[in-house]
């Protein structure tokens, strides 16, 4: 199963890659430097991925030093994606076929969200997600004295909800384009890097 994600990965890459190189004469310069980055913001640039999230957390004895690690049981999404002006719209879905262990590690539902803003100066992202259903890694249940019908201990009614934001700057933003690395809509011709605060 693993080889299908990874299959569809490198083709949405090379499929990516192949139309930036054909659509260099058609892309304008939206204030980079064009001998380090050429600006396709003006097309729409389309995506195929696959993806999973993780939201796990632990709690730590104090005295003994030992740890419950609980996590979800995420699925592998597979998902498609476009990206327009400085905005990108990724959906996922998670198939049964590619997420068999439930009867081990138990159901976790969750919805998890992210929009991203990738401008040429400043990157923002928001998120909501929320998790319910966690197993304990790494524990048996007998260890613990569940009595549960999965082979892990698992906790059906921990729910977790998180809201986030995050903005970062680009300072050296004529000669690098954070975005050519996420949204495939800018092609970083010349290597070039730069703080981000």
């Amino acid at each position: 199963m693993r080889s299908v994600a990874v299959a569809i990965l490198i083709l949405g890459t090379v499929a990516s890659a192949s139309a930036q190189v054909e659509l260099s004469l058609a892309a304008g310069n939206g204030g980079y430097d064009t001998t380090y980055v050429l600006d396709y913001t003006h097309i729409l640039t389309g995506r195929l991925y696959a993806s999973t999230k993780t939201n796990s957390f632990s709690f730590t004895d104090s005295n003994t030093g030992s740890e419950l690690v609980y996590r979800p049981n995420n699925q592998v999404n597979l998902g498609f994606g476009a990206s327009y002006r400085a905005f990108t719209l990724n959906i996922g879905i998670g198939f049964k076929f590619l997420n068999r262990d439930d009867e081990a590690k138990g159901s976790t539902e969750y919805f998890d969200a992210q929009g991203n803003m990738f401008g040429r100066k400043w990157v923002v992202n928001l998120f909501f997600q929320t998790y319910k259903g966690y197993y304990i890694d790494g524990r048996s249940k007998d260890s613990l004295g569940w009595d549960v019908p999965t082979t892990v201990p698992y906790r059906g009614d921990i729910r977790q909800s998180n809201f986030g934001f995050s903005a970062l700057h680009v300072f050296n933003n004529e000669r690098f384009s954070y975005r050519a690395a996420f949204n495939q809509d800018a092609w970083q011709r010349k290597s070039a890097g730069s703080w981000l605060l």
